[in-house]
C-alpha cells in the first residue's frame, strides 16, 4: 500500500493539527511580550537588510535608519495583528509539513526569454568591454549630465534664497528704525 491512508487516519491527523493551532493560538495570547520581542528583532534585521542590499548611497543610511526607527511602532501594531491571526496557521501548517513526508514535486524548467540570454551574456564580458560600449559611455555621459544640473539647481535655488534674505535685512533694519524714530519722536512730544 504506497501512501494511502485510511479515513480515520486522515480525521485523526486533521484533529491533531487543529489542536496544534489551538495550543499555538493560545501560546501567541500568553506570549505577546515575546511575540513582541521576535518582530522587533526581525524588523532591525530586514531594515539593515534592506539599506545595506538596496541603497547605494552611504550617505542616506543615517536618515533611513531614523526613519526606520520611527515606524517601527507602526509595524509592530501590524505585525502583532498579522501574527495574532496567521501566525498560528502559518506555524502549524508548517509543523506539519514536516512530519507529512511527502516527496517533493518536481521542479519545471523554464526557457530563457531572450533578454535574459542577452543579459547573461553581457555578465560573462570582461568589465573592460562592457564599459568601452557606445550605450554605456552615453548612459554615463548622461547620468553626469543630470547630476551637474541637479546640482546647478540647488545652487541656484539656495542662492535665490541667501540673496532675498540679504535685501530683506536692510529693509527690516530700516523699517525698525523708522519705527523706533517715531516712537521716541511720540515720547518727547509728550513730554512737552
Amino acid at each position: 500500500m504506497n501512501g494511502a491512508k485510511p479515513p480515520e487516519a486522515e480525521d485523526q491527523e486533521h484533529s491533531n493539527v487543529q489542536e496544534i493551532r489551538l495550543i499555538l493560538e493560545h501560546l501567541i495570547e500568553r506570549e505577546e511580550v515575546t511575540v513582541r520581542f521576535i518582530l522587533d528583532r526581525l524588523y532591525e534585521i530586514g531594515m539593515a537588510n534592506l539599506m545595506h542590499h538596496h541603497v547605494q548611497w552611504r550617505s542616506l543610511h543615517p536618515p533611513l535608519h531614523h526613519i526606520a526607527r520611527f515606524s517601527q511602532p507602526l509595524f509592530r501594531r501590524i505585525g502583532i495583528y498579522w501574527f495574532n491571526h496567521k501566525g498560528a496557521d502559518l506555524i502549524a501548517d508548517w509543523l506539519h509539513s514536516l512530519v507529512r513526508f511527502e516527496p517533493e514535486p518536481e521542479r519545471k524548467t523554464r526557457t530563457l526569454e531572450p533578454y535574459e540570454v542577452a543579459n547573461a551574456e553581457v555578465k560573462r564580458l570582461p568589465p573592460s568591454l562592457i564599459t568601452q560600449h557606445p550605450q554605456f559611455r552615453q548612459l554615463r555621459s548622461q547620468v553626469r549630465v543630470l547630476a551637474l544640473c541637479l546640482i546647478g539647481g540647488v545652487a541656484v535655488v539656495s542662492s535665490s534664497f541667501f540673496w532675498l534674505d540679504y535685501r530683506l535685512k536692510p529693509a527690516t533694519s530700516e523699517f525698525l528704525q523708522d519705527q523706533v524714530l517715531e516712537q521716541v519722536k511720540h515720547d518727547q512730544n509728550r513730554r512737552f
